[in-house]
């Protein structure tokens, strides 16, 4: 298993290497980006939002756009910190696997994490830290890959590891669908428990899917189908996206 200081530097160099590339990356991050903004323009008080794990901005761009009135990043590789700043977006170092948050207490009306609590290894710390730096009443919009898809359900039927799974080490995988950055992968029920633990309110909770973007024949056609359907309904969707209020 990588140590701590080796699974953070593993993070940076693997998605900061994505900074001069991040039409390779966009792609995959759209979805569930417009899932978020689509919640983002339902809430009324989001005159300051925080975009942690903000990579090159591009994603903050698009929730000025939604109506947040201005958009604070958070990043921990400095490559794709100095490309948001180009962007406009004011971003600032954080590594929130354990480290306090630069922000004061209760700074931001809404805080979005996106596709980032699966990569810490301290995630007690990094909830306590989103929950601090959130206005009373603000809210938190978090997302994450969902263990429970209706596609992981049958690739364990199958007897292959779930999509987005941690590998059996840092380092290796055979199957290509493992993520070797993730730590915690769970179920939706499992993350609304963990965050009402630390002082959340569970509100809205959506599907979001990266199985649109899949191009191919027959097979693959009904696949993304099958994949519509399931991610209307959370539980069974690829990602799990939730709205919470402090």
């Amino acid at each position: 298993m990588l140590s701590y200081s080796e699974h953070v530097a593993q993070n940076v160099r693997f998605y900061g290497g994505y900074a001069a590339r991040e039409e390779d990356l966009w792609p995959w991050m759209r979805p569930r980006v417009e899932v978020i903004c689509g919640l983002l323009r339902e809430i009324t008080d989001k005159g300051l939002v925080a975009d942690v794990g903000c990579h090159t901005g591009l994603a903050a761009c698009e929730y000025l756009r939604s109506g947040a009135g201005a958009v604070h990043g958070y990043d921990v590789s400095e490559e794709a910190l100095a490309v948001a700043r180009r962007r406009g977006i004011p971003a600032t170092y954080w590594n929130a696997d354990g480290t306090p948050c630069p922000a004061g207490d209760g700074t931001y009306d809404v805080v979005i994490a996106a596709d980032i609590v699966e990569h810490l290894v301290n995630t007690d710390s990094f909830a306590a830290e989103l929950h601090r730096i959130l206005k009373a009443s603000g809210h938190l919009i978090v997302s994450t890959p969902n263990l429970a898809s209706w596609y992981n359900r049958l690739r364990l039927l199958r007897g292959v590891v779930p999509d987005s799974y941690p590998g059996t080490s840092g380092t290796t995988k055979k199957d290509p669908l493992i993520d070797l950055n993730h730590i915690r992968i769970h179920t939706l029920d499992e993350w609304q428990h963990f965050f009402r633990q630390h002082g959340f309110r569970v509100g809205q909770v959506r599907g979001a899917s990266l199985k649109c973007l899949l191009r191919g024949g027959l097979k693959t056609q009904v696949l993304k189908v099958l994949d519509r359907l399931a991610t209307r309904r959370p539980s069974l969707a690829n990602i799990v996206v939730l709205v919470l209020q402090r």
